[in-house]
């Protein structure tokens, strides 16, 4: 119906009235890590931000994908806003501003599903033909966005290269003597890297795979 509600996750009841202001239908929302606001994508191509305490929409809309806008996220640090479409492209927001900084990657073939920004910076891009990418922080002004933006820096909660190994007990996968997960033999004869894990959601890569699974029972969290 073009809006977004809000919720109550104890109890269920809604917190207030629907949010109005898409042209097409909400295809996805994210919170801002500090909770302070709401991002929303629509089919009208737009995304944009509300206010959760009260509802209200924030700036005008960030218009600039070809196509629906499918998947949206926050920064760790809430200053950057990262949307997929079905034009195949990945734009990066500035969150205070509402300015288009630029296209980070482009694929007019492929539809992007879902994206995830990592606390170090990096970026997980999933396309809906099952294909996925992992692509290191952004460097800012990205080159030919046509905008002309200040320098920024995006912090990193740890340096990318600086991996985590996991354990093993057999055939389980472990995180601080915790078990996470049977790995499947095809995994066995490499080498697994932590990533990321965060919010019981744990990234990890192989050799040849990157594997993205949720741990949050394993972590009691």
């Amino acid at each position: 119906d073009r809006t977004v509600r809000l919720w109550d996750a104890e109890t269920g009841a809604p917190i207030r009235g629907s949010l109005n202001g898409h042209d097409g239908p909400v295809n996805t929302v994210a919170f801002s890590p500090n909770g302070k606001f709401l991002a929303s994508g629509s089919g009208d191509q737009a995304i944009r931000l509300w206010d959760t305490e009260t509802g209200a929409p924030i700036g005008e809309p960030m218009k600039g994908h070809d196509g629906p806008v499918l998947t949206i996220d926050f920064s760790q640090d809430d200053r950057f806003i990262v949307s997929g479409s079905a034009d195949g492209s990945v734009r990066l927001w500035d969150a205070e501003t509402y300015a288009l900084l630029g296209t980070i990657i482009e694929d007019r073939a492929r539809t992007v599903q879902s994206i995830v920004f990592l606390s170090n910076g990096q970026l997980i891009v999933h396309y809906r033909d099952g294909f996925t990418k992992l692509l290191n922080p952004p460097t800012l002004p990205i080159a030919d966005s046509g905008v002309k933006m200040a320098q920024y820096t995006i912090k990193s909660v740890f340096p990318s290269s600086q991996a985590i190994p996991l354990g093993s007990q057999g055939q389980w996968v472990t995180f601080r003597s915790k078990r996470l997960f049977w790995l499947a033999a095809k995994y066995w004869n490499e080498d697994v890297t932590l990533i990321h894990i965060s919010h019981g959601t744990l990234v990890f890569a192989t050799g040849s795979h990157l594997v993205i699974s949720d741990v949050s029972r394993a972590l009691e969290l």
